[in-house]
């Protein structure tokens, strides 16, 4: 059993191997959308226990590193700008755009 969370409903496809227990809780809608290939399943507008302020607009992951800024330029609709680490960030590498629902709309300069 883990602590603050419930047991998963039956039938509820992880895709883990025998042994393992899914168990429902705050964080299984992350855990769904990884399965399902999303590489930034949270973003800091629906997770923001998952992440800590750094610098005035930007938070970083507590989870990966990886630092957002909420895109407001507003080409291409709402999106994050989303660099691998904290030190990409400083040094003003190209960011990767992000849609909400963690999809990559385009890369940036840590993925060429």
């Amino acid at each position: 059993m883990v602590e603050g969370f419930d047991r998963a409903p039956e039938g509820f496809n992880t895709g883990l191997t025998e042994g393992f227990e899914a168990y429902d809780g705050p964080r299984i809608t992350s855990f769904t959308k990884i399965l399902e290939g999303v590489p930034y399943p949270e973003n800091p507008r629906e997770a923001k226990e998952s992440f800590k302020p750094v610098g005035t607009k930007a938070k970083e992951s507590k989870i990966d590193g990886s630092v957002w800024e909420k895109d407001t330029s507003r080409h291409g609709g709402e999106q994050w700008k989303v660099w691998k680490t904290k030190r990409s960030w400083e040094r003003g590498e190209q960011p990767a755009s992000v849609w909400p629902d963690g999809r990559i709309r385009k890369w940036g300069d840590q993925n060429k």
